[in-house]
This record gives C-alpha cells, structure tokens and sequence, in this order.
C-alpha cells in the first residue's frame, strides 16, 4: 500500500502483517498489532499502542506520543530516527536498532548519532523488560553514549552491540544488579561501569576508570589501560582477560583487581607493549598468569 492515515477514537487493530509506503494513527483511541509492520517511510502513532504478538516495527523514521505496551512479546525498532513521547513497556525483549548498517546510535542527551535517544526516551524504558539491546548485530557505524544529567541507570539487562563499529562511553554505564554486555568487532572505550555480570569483547578495549560488579567480568579482546584502574567482581565473581593487557601510552598504569572468592585469569602477555605500574590482586581464589609479565611491582 501506499500511505495509511487512520482517524478514530475507537480501537484499530491490526491481525497480521502490515506492508506500506506510511503509516500513521491520529490521537485518541487504541492501535492494536499483531504482526510486524514494515513502511518505507515513516511510521507515527498519536495513539496508545499495544502487541498482540512479537512484532518488529521497521521504518525510516519511528514516532509515538502516546504509551506503547509489548506486554509478554518481544518488541523489535529497526529505524534510522526515533521520537519517543512517552512510556515503551513489556516484559519480553526490547531491541532498538539501526535500519541502516551505517547509521551512528547515539544513547544520552549529549550523545551524537542519527539515531538518538535522549535522556528523557532512555527514562521512558520502563522497568520489567527481560532485557534491552541497543545497536545491530550487522551496524558498521559508531555507538556513543553521553548523558546530559549526571549519570543513568538501566533497570534491566542490557547489551549494546555493533559488527564493527566502535562503542564509547563518555559517561559511566549503570545496569544495577543486571548484567551489561557490550560487543562489537571494533574497538570499545568506557569511562567506568557499576552493573551485574559484564562481558565486553572488542578489537581494543579501553578502561579509562574504576569497574564495579556484583558477578564476573570477562574482557574478550587486547585490554587497555588510559588511567589507573580498580576492577571489582564481588564477593565471587571472576575477572578474565582473553588477550593482552597493556597501559594505554607509556604511562605506567596501576590494576587494582578486587574478586572476593573468584579466579583471575590473565591469558595473554601483561604489559609487553607500554608497562603497568603497580599490579594488585585480591582473591582467595586462583590466579592465573599464562604468559609473560612486565610491570613496576606485583602483589597478590
């Protein structure tokens, strides 16, 4: 089809797949969907939303103004703009995506990106959702995420994900007690996390503050290391390295690692690169060096 503009106060209910040039529902009523709706323009809802099933919204451009409820289903956004204006809820699994493999994601008020959530949209994330993935599993572009107020805090599991495009952080991430999982083939920077269990993998993965967790933390990718670093598992979670660890420039670099009962596995070459200062392991667990260490001191 073409465009689609629908004006009622009443309910509008979509049983099954939707294929159109727009679509668009005026303010007052409900809009109910039961299947993916797919336009090669812009869809706005002006109206209630709510899923009858999993649905993926695909458009150029995503707008709502009213609430939009998944419920038990799984909600997929695949779109290169989006204007949240008000409460996205549901307890199934939210994805907000890039339609467009190179459009930048921006996450936070401060962030740069085509593709951009405010602070104001992230609060509108309500909490329940089984977990939250923002990027694409195929994106090429770079992720950003940059909050105007002083910090934020996912209420659910979350991931932030690209193929290839590179992850920063300019501000802390925070998840609570859920897990974190950040993943791209480029490189990943973050200013400091406090979450669950954490997984990052990166071509290079960058530290540029303190990490806090309540479970294990496992770093897939060459470490780096931009200021003197605390890493903190709990009371057993593990910290592993896959790859090497390095300070950042040739400015020796200090790793505190604080794992309760956890193992701590260094699988590549510490500091064969630029030098750690001072490392410090606390674990009533195993450590474990399995290649060659270059550093100022070493206390476990």
């Amino acid at each position: 089809l073409g465009a689609i503009a629908i004006d009622t106060t009443g309910t509008t209910t979509f049983g099954s797949t939707v294929n159109a040039a727009s679509l668009t529902t005026n303010t007052g009523g409900t809009t109910a969907l039961g299947g993916n709706v797919t336009t090669t323009g812009a869809q706005t809802y002006n109206d209630a939303v709510s899923l009858a099933g999993h649905v993926v919204l695909n458009a150029s451009a995503l707008t709502t103004t009213n609430t939009l409820a998944a419920g038990s289903h799984n909600l997929t956004i695949t779109t290169d703009a989006v204007a949240l204006g008000n409460t996205v809820s549901g307890t199934g699994n939210l994805v907000i995506q890039p339609r467009t493999d190179n459009t930048t994601l921006a996450i936070g008020t401060s962030a740069t990106g085509a593709l951009s959530l405010s602070d104001a949209e992230l609060n509108y994330l309500s909490n329940g959702f089984n977990a939250i993935t923002l990027g694409s599993a195929t994106g090429t572009a770079a992720v950003t995420i940059n909050y105007a107020a002083a910090s934020f805090t996912f209420a659910d599991p979350l991931t932030i994900r690209s193929a290839s495009g590179a992850i920063t952080a300019t501000d802390a991430l925070r998840t609570g007690t859920n897990s974190l999982t950040l993943t791209t083939g480029g490189a990943v920077s973050v200013a400091g996390v406090n979450s669950g269990a954490l997984s990052i993998t990166g071509a290079l993965i960058t530290l540029n503050n303190d990490i806090t967790t309540s479970g294990s933390q496992t770093y897939t990718g060459p470490v780096s290391l931009a200021g003197n670093v605390t890493l903190d598992s709990g009371a057993s979670g593990v910290v592993s390295f896959s790859s090497t660890l390095n300070s950042a420039t040739t400015t020796a670099r200090d790793l505190n690692i604080s794992a309760g009962s956890g193992n701590v596995t260094f699988t590549g070459a510490i500091g064969n690169t630029n030098s750690l200062g001072a490392i410090a392991i606390d674990t009533t667990g195993t450590t474990t060096f399995g290649s060659t260490v270059n550093a100022a001191s070493l206390t476990t």
